[in-house]
């Protein structure tokens, strides 16, 4: 019986960048997702608001759900919302392939 090694890919907290280093972690990629994209998603979603609704005035991330979820479709994937009151049991989880 073989033992495979798996490493599991964590991006830290910085800034207000959480859900940029959440896509990043959900994929286990560094590269699946940069500032730049998620910026030009919030352009999508909102063109001619300014300032845009979907992110923080500054410029320093703080990305609303509407981009995670858009970001998640690029992906071919969608969050399930959950809600507390419904039982576990009924949660249908899948299970992501790690890579070394």
């Amino acid at each position: 019986m073989s033992v495979e090694k798996c490493t599991v890919y964590h991006e830290k907290q910085r800034w207000q960048m959480c859900a940029l280093h959440a896509l990043n972690n959900v994929f286990q990629d560094g590269k699946a997702f940069q500032k730049q994209n998620l910026d030009e998603i919030c352009q999508s979603l909102a063109p001619s608001s300014r300032p845009n609704p979907h992110k923080s005035m500054l410029g320093l991330g703080n990305y609303d759900i509407n981009v995670i979820m858009a970001a998640l479709q690029r992906k071919d994937c969608e969050a399930v919302w959950w809600d507390k009151r419904r039982y576990v049991i009924n949660l249908i989880l899948c299970f992501l392939c790690f890579r070394n």
